[in-house]
């Protein structure tokens, strides 16, 4: 049986301003969000074009365009975070993309505020709530691992957790609801799942769960299938119908076993009656992503939302036997910490620990060459990856070698191949990585640009003759075998 504290407990329960533990943990958070972050960009270590992306697509809408050619869609044709209309001003920040860097980790950071205020209403100790939600792996992953504006969802989504726990209505969940899919177009699902668990704990009536389900899975169905199909360059939600590759068995076991570990380690702690209810249903969001073929390395800045939603699993039941299942929930984030790491994999990028000082030089060389090139500022360029972050504040930044090849959007299948064919004029400059060159590449160079110089595998080209000065755009076209 799930019991609630009464309600003169309750009333000595409310709010009070942010105590100095809280604020201790605040910025330890904020340190150890920012720190490496900003390590891996100044190092050109950053394992993610992301931030290149979002850092040119908050550039692009403080300049008054929206077309964001590293992604070759609109700034919200991909995802739809309209949020980053709102935060556009953070581009005229001086530093390029570490201002996002350190916004994101400061919201982050933030979400220990509603997490104790969420204790203190159930009547737990807040202490275990901001270590749990500081030292989480999928926020410290999710954190290292560029920027996003849904991760910016996360503090949002911990407030509005508190807050439908504290008001328990359908008013409450739909504005929670409505204002996440400012920052992701599913993420009002997660307010859903909220009320499911209000519900489940008696906490909420399921007349208010029904009511509330309906309008937040209607609003989610108006922003995928009328409002993102307007933005879209395939006149639909771009990541609906995308053949992915197969995953072997073995591949889907070690999935689904990380993910679980990773997810559900807070759930040992939950009453039994929560517990057996919630499997199932949380399962789902990890079940599609399992389905969609993402790797388990990048998969921080998916689950970060879960973190808010199993606190407040966790402490639902007054009554919960914390005590022998603070080892294993210990063990458990200590372990899964330990995989927030495993971006130092050499396949999967770079040591955020220690510093490459050869590939730092090397690259140091390039993006001096680079910057030697008169009117360097505003020529559109393509870049690898790592250089992306450092020089998407234009009209025209691609990764490379696009658009000099066709990008496929979508795997081919057995009856028809679907591909987004980008229309962009060729880039000013060209830094080529000869490790992701193919056969035809030398000869499209030496036919168009001149060499301004070569720094180890990556070499430094400027067009020869003067590029128009064109926007781009993004067809959908379909192939018969």
């Amino acid at each position: 049986m799930l019991t609630w504290p009464a309600s003169s407990t309750l009333a000595r329960l409310r709010p009070s301003p942010p105590g100095a533990a809280a604020l201790a943990f605040f910025a330890a958070a904020f340190l150890l969000y920012a720190g490496p972050a900003l390590f891996l960009l100044d190092n050109y270590l950053q394992p993610t074009f992301d931030l290149g992306i979002y850092d040119q697509s908050l550039w692009l809408i403080q300049s008054g365009e929206t077309f964001n050619t590293i992604l070759g869609a609109h700034v919200v044709g991909a995802h739809f975070s309209p949020i980053l209309f709102l935060l556009a001003p953070v581009s005229l920040v001086p530093g390029g993309a570490a201002p996002e860097i350190v916004l994101q980790s400061l919201l982050l950071a933030s979400g220990v505020f509603p997490m104790t205020r969420l204790a203190s209403l159930l009547g737990r100790r807040p202490l275990w709530f901001m270590v749990a939600y500081t030292a989480h792996p999928a926020l410290i992953g999710g954190s290292w691992w560029g920027f996003r504006p849904w991760n910016l969802a996360v503090p949002a989504f911990a407030w509005a957790v508190y807050r439908i726990w504290k008001r328990p209505d359908v008013a409450t969940a739909v504005v929670a609801g409505l204002a996440m899919l400012a920052f992701r177009e599913d993420l009002a699902l997660w307010v859903g799942l909220v009320c499911l668990v209000a519900a489940l704990a008696g906490r909420m009536s399921w007349a208010d769960l029904i009511v509330s389900g309906l309008v937040l899975a209607s609003a989610t169905a108006a922003v995928l299938f009328l409002i993102v199909p307007v933005f879209s360059p395939v006149g639909a939600y771009i990541y609906f119908g995308q053949d992915r590759p197969l995953l072997s068995l073995d591949d889907i076991v070690a999935q689904a076993a990380g993910r679980l570990l990773f997810l559900f380690a807070p759930l040992g702690a939950a009453p039994p009656a929560i517990r057996r209810r919630l499997v199932a249903p949380l399962a789902i969001p990890i079940a599609a992503l399992i389905a969609s073929g993402r790797g388990t390395l990048l998969f921080f800045h998916y689950d970060m939302m879960f973190v808010p939603l199993l606190l407040l699993i966790v402490g639902v039941s007054r009554r919960a036997k914390l005590r022998p299942a603070l080892a294993v929930i210990g063990a458990a984030l200590v372990l899964t910490t330990l995989g927030a790491l495993r971006i130092i994999h050499p396949r999967y990028g770079p040591n955020p620990l220690t510093r490459d000082p050869a590939l730092t030089k090397l690259v140091d060389e390039v993006a001096a060459a680079v910057r030697a090139i008169p009117g360097h500022e505003t020529a559109s360029l393509a870049a690898p990856t790592r250089l992306l972050p450092h020089f998407s504040e234009r009209r025209s930044a691609f990764m490379f070698p696009s658009p000099l090849e066709m990008h496929t959007n979508s795997a081919a299948s057995t009856h028809h191949r679907d591909e987004i064919r980008y229309s962009c004029p060729l880039p000013d400059i060209v830094v080529a990585d000869s490790s992701n060159m193919t056969e035809r590449w030398p000869a499209v160079l030496e036919s168009r640009y001149r060499l301004e110089g070569e720094h180890g595998r990556f070499s430094v080209w400027s067009a020869a003759t003067e590029q128009p000065d064109a926007p781009c755009s993004a067809t959908w076209r379909e192939d018969s075998p």
